[in-house]
């Protein structure tokens, strides 16, 4: 679509340049009537912003969303470590009563 857009915006700088007379065509036929360059002045940062426009954007939208997904992914990876944390202090609750009560349990218990 990019490729598209800047052929276009050559093809009609090339009409607004080109001023000679058809083949075959007297003086006396009518001409297309574009804008003169004289009225085009200055509208180049115009046309540049209305060309690079979807480059801009999608950069600043692919920012914001980089910048939303790591805050999701620290915020995954908090939530996963309290989890963990909770089950290592219930584990250790477990083995703490356990060892107050029988002692031989509390062997079999553990990793074989």
């Amino acid at each position: 679509q990019g490729g598209f857009v800047v052929v276009a915006m050559f093809r009609v700088a090339r009409l607004l340049r080109n001023k000679a007379t058809p083949l075959g065509a007297g003086g006396d036929m009518p001409q297309l009537s574009l804008p003169s360059l004289a009225s085009l002045q200055g509208k180049g940062p115009l046309f540049l912003g209305l060309l690079f426009f979807p480059v801009i954007y999608r950069g600043f939208k692919d920012a914001y969303w980089t910048q939303q997904l790591r805050l999701l992914n620290q915020n995954e990876v908090v939530s996963d470590r309290f989890g963990w944390l909770h089950l290592e202090m219930l584990r250790d609750e477990v083995e703490a009563v356990a060892s107050e009560s029988k002692p031989a349990q509390l062997r079999r218990l553990g990793a074989a």
